[in-house]
């Protein structure tokens, strides 16, 4: 991975940080970021001709259509998340992040059930993405 390709990846591992702090807050992750950043990446790969990174798109994609089929199971900022982190970190970061978000979440549900809470049908799912892409960007 070249150095500006670095220098993005962890710029958004910072920006993650915010994301999970409004998704815990508010339940939300802003439009207002994601949508230029998508069309921005996309964008630049096109141009570039960087075709590999256009791989990491492929997990949002499928998560996509799981939301198109049962809109409940995954929020749309999670998945539009996992796609700008396809986009700039390619199939492999996006692969380990999502990985590590699905052990954080079932950490965080087992924890819920020995301590007898309530499991609500939400969660805050940008908090575990972020610390997924800490976790991938140490590890790749």
């Amino acid at each position: 991975m070249d150095l500006l390709n670095h220098i993005l990846l962890e710029t958004l591992a910072l920006l993650c940080l915010y994301f999970a702090y409004t998704d815990i807050r508010y339940q939300v992750i802003s439009n207002q970021w994601t949508h230029p950043m998508m069309g921005i990446l996309l964008l630049w790969r096109l141009v570039t001709m960087e075709w590999m990174y256009l791989y990491g798109l492929i997990p949002a994609l499928i998560l996509l259509l799981i939301f198109m089929i049962l809109p409940s199971v995954i929020g749309a900022g999670d998945i539009k998340l996992l796609g700008i982190i396809g986009l700039v970190g390619g199939l492999p970061i996006v692969l380990s992040t999502i990985f590590t978000m699905g052990l954080l979440c079932m950490v965080y549900v087992g924890i819920r059930l020995v301590r007898r809470q309530t499991l609500r049908h939400q969660f805050p799912l940008a908090p575990m993405i972020a610390a997924g892409l800490w976790f991938a960007i140490v590890l790749i």
